[in-house]
């Protein structure tokens, strides 16, 4: 997965939830094709501040990231409205 970024502040590719989203995303779809992947490796292209950068994620990582995401899920939708989801979700990944 490749992610082109122009911005001047420094994007860090390890752990990365925008990556990492991505990666659960990709890997459930290959699973929904009979298939299996062992990692998915990320990328971060960043001109401006730092260039190229990647790293992998193991799917017993994407296990864990995706536990996160449904959890944030569960959590947003049972708030009633989306306007807390930012704060539910920083709180989800500093427990």
């Amino acid at each position: 997965i490749y992610d082109f970024k122009y911005g001047y502040g420094y994007v860090e590719v390890k752990n990365n939830a925008q990556l990492a989203f991505y990666a659960t995303a990709l890997r459930n779809f290959i699973r929904a094709n009979g298939k299996e992947l062992d990692y998915v490796r990320t990328c971060i292209y960043q001109p401006r501040n730092g260039g190229y950068r990647e790293a992998k994620i193991t799917s017993k990582r994407l296990d864990k990231w995706e536990a996160h995401f449904m959890k944030a899920g569960k959590l947003i939708r049972s708030a009633g409205e989306y306007t807390e989801g930012g704060y539910i979700l920083a709180k989800i990944f500093m427990t």
